[in-house]
Order: structure tokens, then sequence, then C-alpha cells
């Protein structure tokens, strides 16, 4: 019997436009919300957006986290036994007496915790905790992706920039997905391209003259060679220094690549009728 050999590929896939990473860079983004950690694969483009749309609330918040011992002055730079509030003081004492307790200690309710007890309390926490497998980050409940989606969206939204009146605005499929061809567009041949992500459906329909489209398809006039040359000329155009611009360029890169890839499924060159 003769073996053969077997290559096995895993990509990651975006959790909002189902964009792998085969095709672009997609990587694992971890963030937190009210004591949970959650984690979600999103393009760079998809990740930019995201961190630009909490960017306002992590401006006002502030970092959380724990320090043993006494707390810095920040005026003296001094370690200020004062500094700590009486109330964690009293709350770290019972947290030592129920460890004692527990360990068969003995150490009356009230009044000074034996300095022996203080020492092996304080060098048990030092101590390096045993190493086992990390807990695996709670996955984000569809709700939590379906919020982050939608502030994406209304950040889009709110980041568009007006159209210049020298220029006319960049028409947009509508009705039944059919719109005239543009003026002096090559009439002899028309490439289809399908299966786009709806991150490059968007950047095609609003950069170029789209002649008509689908869910995930549309139809341009022209070879790819000529509609990839006409994706450099408005990319050119486009100034690119909000988030969504450079998402909406790093789209139309993606597509100009499919066109000039001879061997892509995801283009059909046909005759115009």
């Amino acid at each position: 019997m003769i073996k053969m050999a077997e290559k096995r590929e895993t990509y990651l896939v975006d959790d909002l436009d189902g964009t792998t990473s085969k095709t672009s860079n997609v990587s694992t983004v971890e963030f937190g919300l009210d004591g949970k950690t959650f984690e979600i694969e999103l393009s760079d483009a998809n990740a930019a957006k995201l961190r630009v749309a909490l960017e306002p609330f992590l401006k006002a918040a502030r970092k959380t986290g724990t320090q043993r011992g006494h707390l810095r002055s920040h005026t003296g730079g001094k370690s200020s036994s004062a500094a700590r509030p009486v109330s964690a003081d009293r709350e770290q004492n019972q947290a030592i007496r129920a460890w004692a307790i527990k360990r068969g200690m003995k150490i009356s309710d009230r009044g000074r915790i034996p300095a022996e007890v203080l020492e092996a309390y304080h060098r048990e926490a030092q101590a390096p905790a045993p190493a086992g497998p990390a807990p695996a980050p709670a996955t984000p409940p569809k709700a939590v992706t379906d919020r982050i989606a939608a502030a994406i969206n209304a950040f889009d939204e709110s980041q568009q920039p007006p159209v210049a009146k020298s220029k006319a605005a960049p028409r947009k499929p509508r009705g039944n997905g059919k719109v005239a061809p543009p003026k002096g567009a090559p009439a002899g041949q028309i490439t289809r391209l399908s299966k786009l992500s709806e991150a490059m459906m968007s950047a095609v329909c609003e950069n170029l003259d789209v002649i008509e489209h689908g869910t995930d398809w549309v139809e341009l006039a022209g070879t790819p060679d000529d509609i990839a040359a006409k994706i450099t000329a408005v990319q050119s155009d486009m100034p690119g220094q909000s988030a969504t611009q450079r998402a909406a360029k790093s789209s139309l890169t993606r597509v100009a690549k499919e066109l000039r890839n001879s061997k892509s499924r995801k283009v059909e060159v046909r005759d115009a009728a």
C-alpha cells in the first residue's frame, strides 16, 4: 500500500464579514467587558474600526490592577502607610486570619497578627502558582458581536467625508441592482467578480461604476486589467486618513489583486451582449 502525503492548512476567519487569513491578514483580538474576557477574529480593517470606535471610551477610562504592600505617595515618592485605606487593612487582616485558621494556626479574632503568621502568609502569596493550562477566554456571545458590528457601522456612517462639489458623487447600485454602464466604458467585455466579502462589495460599489450586482458579486465593464487600472487611479485620489478610508483602500487593493491573478476563481470574463 502506497502512503500518500497529506497537507492541512488552518485559516482564521473574520467573525464579522467572513474574510479568511488566506486572502488577508486576520488576527485574534482580545478585550474585556463587565469582568469577562472575550476573543474575536478580525481582519486588520475591522480591528482598526473596533479600536477607533472604542478610543473615546478608553481615553476616558482608567486602568485597573492590584499592588501588594504600601502605596506610593504621588507627592513625596516614599512609602506611606497612611495612603492605604483603613477598610482595605481590615479586609486584608480578615483574609489573613481566615487563611491561618484554615491551616490550623492559632490566632485570635482581634488584636495584632503574629509576625510568623504574616511571614507565612506573604511567603505563600508570593510563591509562583503551579503550572497548568491557562483558562480559555470566553467566546463572545452573538449579542456582543452584534453590538460591536453596530458600533463599527455607526462609526463608519459618522466618518463619511462630504462629497466635494467639483466631483460627482459615486453612483451606488439601486432598485433591482442595475445601473447604466458609464459613458465611454469598453463595450467589448464584461468582468464578473464573485464571492466578495461585505467590505470588498462596499468598496467596489461606492468607488467604481457597477453594471449589475448581487449579494456577493458585481459586474463591471472592461477587462480585469482595465478595472485594476481604474482601482489604482481611484486609490490615488482617496485621502486615506480616517480608519474608514484606509479600510476602503485595503479592500480595493484585495479586489485588484484578484483581478490581476489569472488563476483566480472569483474572476470571470465574458463578451458583452
